[in-house]
C-alpha cells in the first residue's frame, strides 16, 4: 500500500527523492537530483516532472518527464507506481 503525503508548496520548490519513496529519508548520502518541482503559472499551480518515470495524473495518465499536472485541491497524484512510491493528496 503507497504512503499517501500531504504536502506544503511554494514557488520553485523541489521534490527530490525522499518525498517520490517512502523508504528513502535525506541524509548526507542521498541522491540530490530534482525529480519534479512545483511552479505557479498564469494562475495554476503545476508540477513539473524532471525524472520521475512513472508519475501519473489524477486522471490516471501518466506525465512524461518535462511535462506538467495541474495541482487541484483534493485530488490525488502518484508520484512512483514502482516500489515504496508514493501518493500526493493536493
Amino acid at each position: 500500500m503507497a504512503l499517501i503525503l500531504q504536502m506544503v508548496i511554494y514557488e520553485g520548490q523541489s521534490l527530490f527523492k525522499w518525498h517520490v519513496f517512502d523508504n528513502i529519508f535525506p541524509s548526507p548520502d542521498a541522491d540530490r537530483r530534482p525529480q519534479a518541482y512545483c511552479a505557479f503559472y498564469q494562475g495554476k499551480w503545476l508540477l513539473i516532472n524532471q525524472a520521475l518515470k512513472s508519475l501519473i495524473s489524477p486522471n490516471g495518465n501518466r506525465v512524461e518527464i518535462n511535462q506538467a499536472v495541474e495541482l487541484k485541491e483534493g485530488a490525488q497524484i502518484c508520484l512512483s507506481q514502482e516500489a515504496h512510491g508514493c501518493i500526493v493528496n493536493t
